[in-house]
């Protein structure tokens, strides 16, 4: 009789591209902290010394993750309004969308520096020059840029545990606004007051008035 024998187990097939994937989904659906060399190679299936042999240590991970999201950010063109307040409005919606999208990033710009030339490149570089073609000046493109950064990173980090921001009414908002009425009225007065309209404070609604806002205080017309 042959001798039956358990089926060989397959060798995945591994690259940065998929490491970095990997790397990535963890840190967007939990946190950095999260995100180990043992959990990335458990998640991918592999050895540990296996992923050790594509970085060398959690800190290339991190840059390569910046790579790959804030390098491949390309900030929208609209042909028909391309005046310095509707691009700087548009590129800050556009850079809040990328940071919700991958909260990773949002917590890594609070974490430390990123000196990657392709991270720079679409996350600085390319913002720049879009700001300067529209119109504005050097030192207002750069105010401009820091206030977009400083903003749409708080703004992300400010919703993240908030989700009620956006949704329907009738959802977790009216359990919001249901709190803020169960408040001692005498203590919280303004808060049983305006009860409907606080659940909107981690809303797009209101990031988008805040752009504005900063693009009238840059006086970008």
């Amino acid at each position: 009789m042959s001798e039956s024998r358990a089926p060989a187990r397959v060798r995945r097939v591994l690259d940065t591209e998929l490491i970095v994937k990997a790397a990535i989904a963890i840190a967007d659906q939990e946190d950095l902290a999260a995100l180990t060399m043992r959990r990335l190679a458990q998640d991918l299936d592999v050895a540990t010394m296996t992923v050790y042999g594509y970085f060398d240590n959690k800190e290339q991970i991190l840059d390569a993750m910046a790579d790959s999201i804030m390098g491949g950010f390309d900030a929208p063109i609209d042909a028909e309004d391309a005046t310095p307040r509707a691009v700087f409005v548009s590129v800050t919606t556009a850079f809040a969308e990328l940071l919700r999208t991958h909260p990773s990033v949002a917590r890594l710009l609070t974490m430390r520096v990123t000196d990657s030339p392709l991270a720079l490149d679409g996350s600085m570089e390319k913002i720049l020059d879009r700001f300067i073609a529209s119109g504005m000046d050097g030192p207002t493109a750069v105010r401009a840029y820091g206030a977009m950064m400083q903003y749409s990173l708080g703004n992300v980090l400010y919703q993240l545990p908030r989700p009620w921001g956006d949704l329907p009414a009738e959802e977790t908002r009216v359990t919001r606004s249901t709190f803020y009425r169960s408040l001692d009225a005498e203590r919280f007065p303004r808060l049983n007051e305006l009860a409907d309209l606080l659940p909107g404070l981690p809303s797009t609604q209101q990031f988008l008035v805040g752009v504005l806002a900063i693009a009238d205080g840059l006086g970008l017309e």
